[in-house]
Formats: structure tokens, C-alpha cells, sequence
């Protein structure tokens, strides 16, 4: 489980993006399950809501 830092997204729509997914500062993170070949990480938000994110969207999210 990581704890999201910061979102480094300047384009709207990745930040919108994330935001209806509640990847944001002080949320949650676990990494329920990696696809392979550079497929998508499913993950748990804040413990509940399971959302699938790929790779490319990954690169903006700032965690510890």
C-alpha cells in the first residue's frame, strides 16, 4: 500500500482523469494485480473502489 504524494499532470484530462478515480494527494494505494506485457495495474483506492490503470497514466502519480 503506497500513500499518493502528488499528481504531476498539467493536460485537464488526466487530471480529470484520475480525479473521477480518486487518485489524489492523501488517498491510498494497493496494487491488487500487474497484466502482463505492460498491461494495465488493477488497483484498490483507499482500501474499497478497484480501478484499472495503464502504465502510461502511471508516470503522473507521485507516491511513497
Amino acid at each position: 500500500t503506497v500513500k499518493v504524494l502528488a499528481v504531476n499532470a498539467t493536460a485537464t484530462d488526466v487530471l480529470r482523469y484520475l480525479q473521477e478515480r480518486n487518485i489524489l494527494p492523501g488517498h491510498e494505494l494497493e496494487v491488487l494485480e500487474a497484466a502482463p506485457l505492460k498491461g494495465p495495474l488493477t488497483l484498490g483506492v483507499d482500501g474499497k473502489k478497484e480501478v484499472a490503470l495503464g502504465l502510461s497514466m502511471t508516470e503522473f502519480v507521485i507516491v511513497e
